[in-house]
């Protein structure tokens, strides 16, 4: 998936060079594969934050329900023992 996607980003890469070399007197900008390569990391990274700030979120939520089971069982406990 990874080289499909480094495809489809040169492609995209070549067709903005071409369109932009039209619209400025000729000269074409250039695009490296330095910057393709750093897009590429930019993207990864935000999908690692993401995947972090979900990793939290999934933290929280664990937590949140520990905390509760904890209460219910003290709760159920102290019914247990008030039947004794």
């Amino acid at each position: 998936m990874n080289k499909d996607v480094h495809d489809k980003l040169s492609a995209l890469i070549n067709e903005l060079g071409k369109s932009l070399s039209d619209k400025k007197s000729g000269q074409p900008i250039k695009l490296t594969r330095k910057n393709s390569k750093l897009n590429s990391k930019k993207v990864e990274l935000k999908n690692l934050v993401g995947s972090l700030d979900d990793l939290r979120i999934g933290i929280k939520y664990v937590l949140f329900d520990l905390e509760a089971t904890r209460r219910e069982n003290s709760f159920l406990k102290r019914q247990i023992q008030d039947l004794s």
